[in-house]
């Protein structure tokens, strides 16, 4: 029974009429389907070239629209940045929903500021039925700021480069397998759309040695790959390529290109130390860029910074290569010493002992940084126990510096640099000394402390004066090593003594002045004081063998801040003292 049946049903299908035939091949068809495309499947993220249109013919009254860009799903939000807001129903996860007018819809799409890479949008129509469309944004690329960089060999060459658009990344190659030597270099920025990436000629080829870093801390920099080297790279032009995006080997057809030139190092090193000071108030980070000349003998104040600039050819690729001074100093790159010259009988030369985490090295630059007042130096103590590490104020020390590394240099050229150590403070002289009464009388002196030191200095009646007053204003260090203090005695009697003296020192510094009437003959004079007699036991330095450069970095004098006056009576010196310093002619005392 089973059979005649299933043949009847065919017969029956097989000669029903035409039109029947067809009608049941209509029912038999879905709800017409989703046809979608871009009109340019290839735009830019930049601002031209960046639109395109997304065309979708369909019956359905809503679609939903999802898309991945390079395999990862794009934001809802995102994607209606991309498509716009008209017809939007709404979003939902990584989903936009629009209403479809008539038997279609076209969609604006705008790519600009969007991350490059291949966009594929699906399509569902709430029938159920889908379309797919794909697109590719090409980034408008990323750009060098120079036409060519430029360093000596073993030198480090800054390449900048310019990364707008929204890609945070790039790729930049350095070399070439014709050159040999290629690098590929990955990078990322830290949204200024700038990114620095300096180049390190010493270390190229050396996986062991720091190639690349960051010229700004937001920025990423590291070597993907280089060609290995046993010897620096060669002089010669070398061919820098960019790119936004991952890494990679295949340079994309928007690449940008420019120039790295490595020049010879100059022949012969012109290699040097500067020597310079900075006020021990400054944090350690602070000392090396506002660092001033120092003072006579090149002798720096027992508590404030003693900066020591190395510079010559590759020292500073040397130093970067090796993560810091100490580390390039404990190699065979380059040597650095800092000995006594001047030790005390029967004890051995002080020497400071640099390792390679030293906390008195700068570890960004070829910097040495000093203080005697808390540096710790090695020495062999004597049997009488006279010996001790510590710097003391008269010591001077030698610093001996040289490029050792046999790639740069057929035989070490060693300079040598000494400084020295003196006690901090300052001085009037002489120390009685006549003005004239006026609102601005100028007392100034000389200190050993470092430019851009700054201390508090009052001008008061002697002790037991009846009316009693005192002025104090704040006093800074100049670039000459002297300092300038400006008071209102305009009511000061004629004949009257008053007592100059240091708040900032301890009292320290200090010294008698007399007012004398004002004069109508003759102008108003500026009252310039010249430095007292030294009254402490301090060994005399003596001159350095070398010619001293002076140091390139200066704190400019600052005028004083304006005098504050004081109600109450603070006592002065006192007259015993007065006559002291009077018969002295005038007193410096170290800060202790």
């Amino acid at each position: 029974m089973f059979r005649p049946r299933t043949v009847l049903l065919v017969t029956l299908l097989l000669f029903a009429p035409a039109a029947s035939a067809t009608a049941a091949a209509v029912d038999a068809r879905p709800v017409p389907a989703i046809d979608g495309g871009f009109s340019d499947d290839t735009v830019t993220n930049g601002q031209s070239g960046s639109t395109t249109t997304l065309d979708i013919d369909t019956d359905a009254n809503t679609v939903r629209i999802t898309a991945t860009r390079d395999g990862q799903p794009v934001p809802a939000d995102t994607l209606v940045g991309i498509l716009g807001g008209d017809g939007l129903v709404g979003t939902r996860d990584r989903e936009a929903e629009y209403t479809v007018p008539g038997d279609g819809a076209s969609f604006r799409a705008e790519f600009a500021e969007k991350r490059p890479g291949v966009y594929n949008l699906t399509v569902r129509g709430d029938d159920g039925e889908t379309a797919t469309a794909s697109v590719t944004v090409f980034s408008v690329g990323y750009t060098f700021t120079v036409a060519n960089s430029a360093t000596g060999r073993g030198g480090i060459a800054e390449i900048t480069i310019d990364t707008p658009g929204p890609e945070d990344h790039g790729t930049l190659v350095v070399g070439s397998g014709d050159a040999g030597y290629r690098a590929t270099v990955a990078f990322a920025d830290g949204g200024d759309d700038r990114v620095t990436v300096r180049f390190n000629t010493f270390a190229a080829g050396n996986d062991s040695l720091n190639v690349v870093d960051a010229g700004n801390a937001s920025d990423q920099v590291r070597v993907v790959n280089q060609s290995e080297r046993p010897t620096l790279l060669a002089p010669g032009v070398y061919r820098l390529t960019v790119w936004s995006g991952n890494d990679s080997e295949t340079v994309p057809e928007r690449a940008s290109f420019s120039t790295l030139t490595i020049g010879e190092r100059g022949e012969p090193p012109a290699q040097n130390v500067s020597l310079a000071a900075a006020p021990a108030s400054l944090p350690r980070s602070a000392a090396s860029d506002v660092a001033g000349p120092t003072g006579p003998d090149d002798a720096v104040a027992m508590s404030d910074w003693t900066v020591l600039d190395l510079r010559g050819p590759a020292v500073e690729g040397i130093v970067d290569a090796y993560g810091g001074l100490g580390a390039a100093a404990a190699s065979s790159a380059l040597r650095l010493e800092v000995e006594q010259t001047n030790p005390t009988p029967s004890c051995a030369r002080r020497e400071l002992v640099l390792g390679e985490t030293d906390p008195t090295l700068d570890a960004n630059r070829s910097t040495l940084l000093l203080r005697a007042s808390t540096t710790e130096f090695d020495a062999d103590g004597a049997p009488n126990g006279a010996c001790q590490a510590e710097p003391r104020a008269g010591d001077r020390y030698a610093v001996r510096f040289a490029v050792t590394d046999d790639r740069l240099v057929d035989a070490p050229n060693e300079t040598v640099r000494e400084f020295g150590f003196v006690e901090g403070g300052a001085s009037l002289s002489p120390a009685d000394r006549t003005v004239t009464p006026g609102e601005n009388v100028t007392l100034s002196g000389n200190t050993t402390y470092a430019p851009g030191t700054t201390f508090r200095v009052a001008v008061s009646s002697v002790e037991n004066a009846t009316p009693g007053f005192e002025r104090r204003t704040t006093a800074r260090v100049g670039s000459d090593g002297r300092w300038s203090a400006t008071f209102d005695l305009s009511a000061r009697a004629p004949g009257e003594r008053v007592v100059v003296r240091s708040i900032r020192f301890n009292g320290a510094l200090h010294a008698n002045a007399s007012v004398v009437a004002r004069s109508t003959t003759t102008p108003t004079p500026t009252v310039t004081l010249t430095p007292t007699a030294n009254p402490t036991a301090t060994p005399p330095l003596s001159p350095s063998p070398t010619t001293s450069p002076t140091a390139s970095r200066t704190t400019p004098e600052t005028p004083s801040v304006a005098e504050t006056p004081t109600r109450t009576r603070v006592p002065g010196l006192g007259v015993h003292a007065a006559l002291l310093a009077l018969i002295g002619g005038g007193l410096a005392s170290r800060e202790r």
